[in-house]
């Protein structure tokens, strides 16, 4: 089906706004957005963004959080990121090179050899093993640092793998293969380009008929396991608005105790509230096609447990959802690490093949290398990937920073992913090695930050699905191709509302089977992939893009049997060509030219601290 371009697409204005997404046709931006003005000089500049107005009017000018009383739409308030990283944003990292600050443990003390041809894996395993026995018997060390010297280490080759095979149980693969570093208030640190650590033998998928289930080689965090310990949320309040929930019973808790809070909403209602204005997409047979979202809109974020006050709770940064009267919250006590660093050295895979997305276990998985799990206040810094399939993974984590990262060598799946966590900040990611799916996020991710990072103009961020909310990909540059968000038709949509664009810049090269510029579809109604709900483009530059109606999506699934959407549709076909108008696919601002402040992450947080 060929369209004609949106003809309304944004032009750049002195508080540039166009494609607010409402039912209406004329893309307004709410009367509160145009009339927004910021009074304090340091907060404006050339090109101020409306949205930053309004964020930055819509707080509390103690707290910061957001206030109830602001008088904006709710689309018009974008999130608060500013809370991402390590010590909420406020501490730079730890200073690791003062050694009299860690019992430092030399790998070399402990049997490995650099630049030989024998494996270090057990040595590796014996250093961890000592640090468990040394604070088994003593409760005054000092955090430890396991250190590699300049060379060399392999940390998997022929001889680890010599007694595992592929007709083992799951449970023995996925404990066997893997270097578990399960302790806190550790750092794992090389001389930068001078060390390696070198992969040379893959892992085997723990389940052969699932290529995704190759274990990651370096697994470092709190070991998975269920604390029973949980009480219900009975406050309310929006989400950002505040730091502190009452609970039925605070009783078992602890100052310094991880916790999740979670929501689990089946009502349909609530369910097409978070992906509006569109609808849940069906099968011909009429069952959902979004399955994993039709069963439940899933909630989680992760915080510290700050002070207790009865059974009054208060956490260490905002609660990202709003919490309302009718739902039900649960905070439970959580496995979390603290204090976990892992930086200066290179980790190295051995994959050498021309990669094929879903080809094999191998293709997708082989050389999987670094996972930080259940870990919080920890870091990844100056740290380089090469020749690997998946480079860097975090899971179930909160408040933990990645710095100074590149990827390079032959392509393969991924980047950096990131799942099930909040308050995550990645900068200044370089990934070099065209991976599949660049960085990106998923599964119920919220408030988590890429910032200054560049990846392939061939490709695309990876966007897994799984209901992620409220993300940022902050000064990023690279392509803008189809086909590399990721996530199966039952996880979709690949996001959920309030992801940002802030000042990006669109790399790519036009090209016969790339994506219509002139028509960019966030959702893409010519297959059952690539769903983002009401992103926000602010200040794109680089290969110009105009974007989809959201009539066009719309008319497509309706023509489909798909879903149903009645007036919504506005698409006429004029000289035999399809014509869509309306609110467009994304609330865009300022396109082709960047925006004050020039980083939102940055912007934020130093308005939270100094102002």
């Amino acid at each position: 089906m060929n369209f004609k371009k949106n003809t309304l697409t944004a032009i750049v204005l002195s508080i540039p706004l166009i494609g607010c997404g409402s039912s209406s046709d004329n893309n307004s931006p709410s009367n509160a957005l145009q009339e927004c003005t910021i009074e304090a000089a340091e907060l404006k500049g050339t090109n101020t963004s409306a949205y930053w107005c309004a964020y930055v009017n819509s707080r509390d000018s103690v707290t910061k959080l957001l206030t109830n009383d602001h008088g904006f739409q709710e689309e018009d308030i974008i999130a608060d990121f500013s809370y991402a990283g390590f010590g909420k944003g406020e501490e730079s990292l730890p200073d690791t090179s003062i050694l009299s600050n860690y019992h430092v443990y030399n790998v070399t003390d402990y049997g490995a050899v650099a630049n030989d041809a024998n494996s270090d894996k057990s040595a590796l395993k014996a250093v961890i093993a000592q640090i468990k026995l040394d604070r088994q018997n003593s409760e005054t060390l000092k955090p430890a640092m396991i250190y590699f010297p300049e060379g060399q280490f392999i940390v998997n080759d022929s001889h680890d793998m010599s007694g595992i095979n592929s007709s083992m149980s799951s449970e023995e693969l996925a404990e066997l293969q893997p270097i578990f570093i399960d302790i806190d208030n550790v750092i794992v640190k090389g001389e930068g380009e001078k060390t390696t650590l070198f992969m040379k033998e893959k892992l085997l998928p723990t389940n052969p008929t699932q290529m995704w289930s190759i274990p990651y080689l370096i697994q470092i965090g709190a070991p998975s396991q269920s604390l029973d310990v949980s009480t219900q949320v009975i406050s309310t309040a929006p989400a950002f608005s505040t730091r502190s929930i009452e609970v039925e019973s605070a009783d078992q808790f602890e100052v310094g105790d991880s916790i999740s809070l979670t929501s689990m909403a089946t009502s349909l209602s609530e369910i097409e509230q978070a992906i509006s204005p569109y609808k849940l997409e069906k099968t011909q047979e009429g069952n959902s096609l979004w399955s994993s979202l039709a069963s439940g809109l899933k909630r989680i974020s992760k915080h510290t447990v700050t002070a207790i006050e009865g059974n009054q709770v208060e956490l260490s940064t905002p609660v990202p959802h709003g919490i309302k009267a009718g739902q039900v919250w649960i905070m439970s006590k959580i496995p979390s690490f603290e204090n976990i660093g892992f930086e200066d050295l290179t980790l190295r895979g051995n994959w050498q093949s021309t990669f094929e997305h879903h080809g094999s276990a191998d293709h997708d998985g082989a050389f999987s290398l670094l996972a930080m799990k259940r870990v919080h206040n920890s870091w990844v810094k100056n740290v380089s990937f090469i020749d690997t399939n998946r480079a860097l993974e975090v899971v179930n984590s909160y408040n933990l920073t990645n710095e100074n990262i590149t990827i390079s060598g032959t392509p393969g799946h991924s980047a950096i992913s990131i799942s099930t966590s909040n308050n995550i900040l990645s900068k200044n990611i370089k990934d070099y090695s065209n991976a599949w799916h660049a960085s990106g996020l998923s599964k119920y991710t919220t408030t988590s930050v890429y910032l200054n990072s560049d990846y392939s103009a061939e490709m695309n961020i990876d966007l897994h699905g799984e209901q992620s909310v409220n993300n940022l990909f902050d000064n990023v540059k690279g392509g803008w191709n189809y086909g590399h968000w990721g996530a199966s038709s039952k996880n979709q949509p690949n996001h959920l509302k309030g992801l940002i664009f802030w000042n990006g810049v669109n790399t790519s090269v036009a090209s016969e089977d790339g994506p219509d510029f002139d028509n960019y579809m966030f959702m893409n109604d010519q297959s059952d992939f690539g769903r983002l709900i009401m992103p926000y483009v602010i200040g794109l530059q680089g290969k110009q893009i105009t974007f989809a109606a959201q009539s066009q999506y719309m008319h497509q699934m309706v023509s489909e049997g798909k879903a149903e959407y009645g007036s919504h549709q506005t698409c006429d076909i004029v000289s035999g060509e399809k014509v869509c108008t309306g609110p467009l696919q994304a609330y865009l601002e300022s396109n082709g030219a960047h925006v004050y402040p020039t980083s939102l992450y940055q912007a934020q947080l130093d308005y939270r601290l100094n102002h």
